[in-house]
């Protein structure tokens, strides 16, 4: 930086001195030349009317003259430039230089005078004349003149200068820093490991349940339409793979499915005799701190967690009751998922374990939560899809971040958190927001550590793909529960996450790239269809966040 402001300044100054040396020279001479004029105007003045003819009347004009100009010295010249009289406290010398016959000036031997020759025929004067000219005047207009350019090229070299640097730090030392500092970003990035395909292919990995699925091949569309009444045709028996108790209701709240946990919990042998009976799973109308029975208006509002009465057995049952709405784009409900976690076994687990296993009961809870919205993706998300709304702009890491506080108020896992993943798309909403819980709820549930600590990361592949991976990097080991599974979490739960997430991606145009065994370090990668944000889509992303 250093070097190059010496260089730019050096360059000013050159111009500079280039420019004002001849100005300053030319200045001078005109100078000289006017000052001669004068001096010759007031010869002639000074002579008598009729001229000077004699010896005596031209040492009178000439001895005015030294008083009243700024001649400081004469010498009167013959014809033959013999020196006849001198004249004034300081007469010139060397006079033997001078060329007859035109106005002639020479420097004085001390630099600091003008000799001037003028000859009789210019004057009027019977001799010729050498007049020594004191320039004071001179050097006072040309100095005034020489700290005017100079403080006029100060001004010059200092805005252009500063200009000159502005520019260059713009357009050379900025973008070169830039660069600099993506490639060392670039450097010190920590590569993500790509996986052979094959892990794909293993059924622990998907599991039963994901191969119910029949992935639709269907390019990318936009904004969701949950499925309808038919659309669940081909997954009647989905719900049954799940293994806690799940009921469906349609629009009007009326039951429409149950699956096998429900109905041995209900003591039901089918369907159609749990349908026939007076089925609340909330508290009764009755009770005045109750909650409204009907389900339509009470999930009006968003998704339901509470603590009610179950009615629908020989006795009710205290359970904690979670609910969610499958809703059209138009914002009206569509179908209701009801997933019921009876209270009984927390009661009994509560007054043996103490506030840590509080804890742990907590973290279930979540998990559970995160089943369920699972199953509701399986059961709402249909084989084709007519989307409208697919270029919203999407903050990612805001999506991403809110997931993490709620997994990590519930205890599911570590409250740290790590993640780099691309601050902002733009795709369908629902597409990106169900695609990356559905992958942070699959590798926290698949987890083999009390509290698992996760990272996220991300990448721009092309102009219509963004990368994700999640993964694992700590936490403590989990010990095992009475009922045979790890800690907080079900046997098989991360195998609901997987498939919804699978079918997600079969429906929006995306695809599973990579997935590393528990062993090997939990971890799953996957590509959606999006792309980068332009300036537009940035400034909505980021007024909506706000």
């Amino acid at each position: 930086m250093a070097v190059i402001f010496f260089i730019v300044v050096a360059s000013f100054a050159a111009a500079g001195a280039l420019w004002l040396a001849p100005s300053l020279f030319w200045e001078r001479q005109r100078e000289l030349a006017g000052l001669t004029e004068r001096i010759e105007r007031a010869l002639k003045l000074a002579q008598p009317e009729n001229g000077a003819d004699s010896f005596p009347e031209t040492v009178a004009v000439l001895k005015t003259v030294v008083k009243v100009t700024e001649v400081s010295g004469v010498i009167l010249l013959d014809n033959q430039g013999r020196e006849m009289a001198q004249i004034g406290g300081e007469p010139p010398v060397g006079v033997d230089q001078f060329q007859r016959g035109r106005r002639h000036y020479r420097q004085a031997p001390d630099g600091c005078c003008v000799d001037l020759y003028l000859v009789r025929e210019r004057t009027g004067f019977p001799y010729d004349i050498v007049l020594r000219i004191d320039p004071g005047e001179i050097h006072r207009v040309t100095t005034g003149r020489l700290m005017r350019v100079l403080g006029l090229g100060a001004m010059v070299l200092l805005f252009g200068g500063a200009a000159a640097l502005a520019l260059l730090h713009r357009f050379l030392i900025f973008p070169l820093g830039t660069v600099r500092g993506a490639l060392a970003d670039i450097a010190a990035a920590k590569p993500v490991p790509i996986l052979p395909r094959e892990v794909l292919n293993k059924a622990d990995m998907i599991g039963d349940l994901a191969r119910l699925i029949t992935p639709p091949d269907r390019s990318y569309q936009l904004a969701a339409v949950p499925a309808q009444g038919a659309g669940r045709d081909p997954q009647s028996g989905l719900i049954n793979k799940i293994p806690f108790e799940v009921l469906s209701f349609d629009a009007k709240g009326a039951l429409a499915d149950a699956n096998d946990a429900a109905l041995w919990f209900f003591q039901c042998q089918s369907l159609a005799e749990l349908q026939a009976r007076d089925l609340c799973v909330f508290q009764a109308a009755d009770d005045p701190e109750g909650v409204p029975q009907n389900l339509p208006e009470l999930l009006h509002d968003g998704p339901l967690e509470v603590c009610a009465m179950v009615v629908g057995r020989p006795e009710p049952v205290p359970c904690r009751v979670l609910a969610r709405a499958d809703r059209k784009p138009e914002g009206d409900s569509q179908s209701l998922v009801v997933c019921l976690l009876p209270m009984e076994e927390q009661t009994d687990a509560e007054s043996q374990a103490g506030n840590a296993d509080i804890l742990a009961l907590e973290a279930r809870v979540v998990s559970l939560k995160l089943l369920l919205e699972a199953c509701l993706t399986l059961l709402a998300t249909p084989n084709s899809k007519t989307l409208a709304n697919a270029a919203q702009p999407i903050r990612t890491d805001i999506l991403v971040e809110d997931w993490y506080l709620a997994a990590a108020r519930g205890g599911l896992i570590n409250k740290q958190m790590e993640h780099s993943v691309p601050g902002q798309v733009v795709g369908d909403q629902l597409a990106v927001e169900s695609l990356i819980r559905h992958a942070l709820s699959f590798v926290a549930l698949r987890s083999q550590s009390e509290r698992p600590v996760l990272a996220g990361s991300g990448a721009v592949l092309s102009a219509d793909a963004v990368e994700f991976v999640f993964e694992e990097v700590g936490g403590p080991p989990v010990s095992d529960s009475s009922d045979g599974n790890k800690g907080h979490i079900p046997a098989g739960a991360s195998k609901l996450p997987l498939a919804a997430l699978s079918k997600l991606l079969s429906a929006y145009g995306g695809r599973v790239l990579a997935i590393r065994g528990e062993d090997d370090g939990n971890l799953i990668r996957f590509e959606m269809r999006a792309r980068p944000p332009k300036t537009a889509d940035m400034a909505a992303a980021n007024k909506s966040a706000a």
